[in-house]
């Protein structure tokens, strides 16, 4: 059966025999459960902004090559037939002479070396050279990224599992007590409001399971966008062991922090990039000398052409005056060198601050932890006390209710204070860089790891496949738009 989705204004159609796919696997359960190790090696293989960075290299690479190639001498080759009649002249008695022959074919090898260009050429190489490495760095920063998506997401959705458990069990026991108090309030043996504050008890617990539910869809669904697959794809996780992070040292972050962000190396090869960017233009107020070479050979020349010819020549050129041309050119070059030295600072503080909140993040949850398994105690002794209070007729149903309620807000602050400790430990190794290793491994918090694969696996759909998918394709033009 079909399936539309309306996103915004655009209606989002997937194609019916995925939709079959996912929804069959729905209906049977037939998804196996996945590792975080399964849900990180499936989003480094599938997820489109790694491919895209990929792509963003390969496209360096090219430009390397370019500029590489372009201070070398180039060699062409050229070929030339003309078609023409033949004229013959006669001069005194002799014989006839060709003074504009027939059909000629000419071969010609040219070669063209700049020697020297103000050092543009040595510019743009270094430059080249740094948008490949700057590419390199882009691309690990996108890895990096892509492997914080997956684990928080991973974390996120366990949190709403776990919370989901949390609260049936809260409905369950707040159900039974409903009946209890109900029952009870129908043979005479507790007043009304007994059981009108259990009905509100098991109404807040009934909303405790649906927020639980929604955080699990929305976590699922973060995680099947990461791993680039479909939202109706159905997903199931494993468990992690419990694992508390203490907070690190804050100096000692900063530092790893400094020598590990990708996006810091990648952006000191873009302010290298400006820098030379701004000798390139300047190349524009020293000379240029060129060396070009010719020959050429001739099929069918008449008596007065050459057969053979060649030439060697040596150019020199100044530029003296173009109007503030090469003067703006430089300026402007200067400006984003300028630009880019401030966005540097931009990004150092915006990590520094990542770093910081991450660290005291780690630190607030580790205590939270502790306070909460304490909590934890106290609410489950509170609760036995009085429920026995309440059977030997020495309490109040409303004291028993509470204690319910603080039993079971006790349990979710618990469960939120480990996986915000989980979280936070997520934010400072990706405000770190420290999901890739110097190795070239990817690192989890599992302490497990997995090799770095070469290149994305996934190509992605083709641009019209894409496009048609998404209900993006342009309306039909009607033949006749007049009538």
């Amino acid at each position: 059966m079909a399936k539309r989705w309306l996103v915004g204004v655009a209606l989002v159609c997937l194609p019916l025999r995925a939709m079959a796919d996912d929804a069959a696997a729905a209906a049977t359960g037939d998804t196996q459960p996945m590792s975080l190790l399964d849900c990180v090696q499936e989003a480094l293989v599938h997820n489109p902004d790694i491919g895209a960075s990929e792509q963003a290299l390969r496209k360096a690479l090219g430009n390397r090559q370019q500029a590489d190639g372009a201070g070398l001498p180039g060699l062409d080759f050229g070929y030339t037939e003309i078609l023409q009649r033949e004229n013959k002249r006669v001069f005194g008695a002799g014989p006839p002479i060709v003074t504009t022959p027939g059909n000629l074919r000419s071969f010609q090898l040219k070669s063209d070396w700049v020697l020297y260009s103000g050092g543009a050429l040595t510019a743009n190489r270094q430059i080249a050279r740094a948008a490949q490495a700057a590419a390199g760095h882009q691309l690990d920063a996108a890895v990096n990224g892509v492997v914080g998506d997956t684990v928080r997401a991973y974390l996120q959705l366990l949190r709403g599992q776990e919370l989901k458990g949390v609260a049936d069990q809260a409905v369950t026991q707040a159900t039974e007590q409903v009946k209890v108090a109900t029952d009870s309030f129908n043979v005479g043996a507790v007043p009304k409001v007994n059981m009108l504050r259990a009905e509100a008890a098991r109404q807040n617990t009934l909303q405790q399971q649906l927020q639980a539910d929604h955080g699990i869809a929305l976590a699922g669904a973060s995680l099947n966008a990461v791993m680039g697959r479909s939202q109706l794809t159905p997903v199931k996780v494993t468990p992690l062991a419990r694992h508390l992070a203490e907070a690190p040292e804050l100096l000692d972050s900063l530092k790893l922090a400094v020598a590990q962000r990708p996006e810091l190396k990648a952006n000191q090869k873009a302010i290298e990039i400006n820098r030379q960017a701004v000798l390139a233009a300047r190349a524009g107020y020293l000379p240029t000398a060129t060396l070009s070479g010719t020959g050429t050979h001739t099929v069918g020349a008449g008596q007065f052409q050459l057969k053979d010819n060649w030439q060697v020549v040596f150019a020199l050129q100044l530029n003296l005056w173009d109007w503030g041309v090469t003067g703006g050119k430089v300026r402007s070059a200067d400006a984003d060198y300028q630009a880019e030295r401030r966005r540097f600072e931009r990004l150092m503080h915006n990590i520094e601050l990542q770093v910081w909140q991450s660290v005291l993040s780690i630190g607030e949850a580790r205590k939270r932890v502790d306070a909460a398994q304490a909590e934890v105690e106290a609410a489950r002794q509170a609760l036995a006390i009085e429920e026995l209070r309440y059977k030997s007729g020495e309490g109040i149903y409303l004291e028993l209710l509470d204690a319910r309620t603080a039993a079971t807000q006790a349990e979710a602050d618990l469960v939120g204070a480990y996986y915000d400790n989980a979280l936070a430990e997520a934010e400072w190794l990706a405000a770190t860089g420290g999901w890739l290793a110097e190795s070239g491994e990817v690192r989890l918090p599992t302490d497990q790891a997995l090799p770095r694969p070469a290149h994305s696996e996934s190509q992605g759909l083709d641009y019209p496949t894409l496009r048609h998918q998404y209900g993006l394709d342009a309306p039909a033009t009607p033949a006749n738009p007049g009538k």
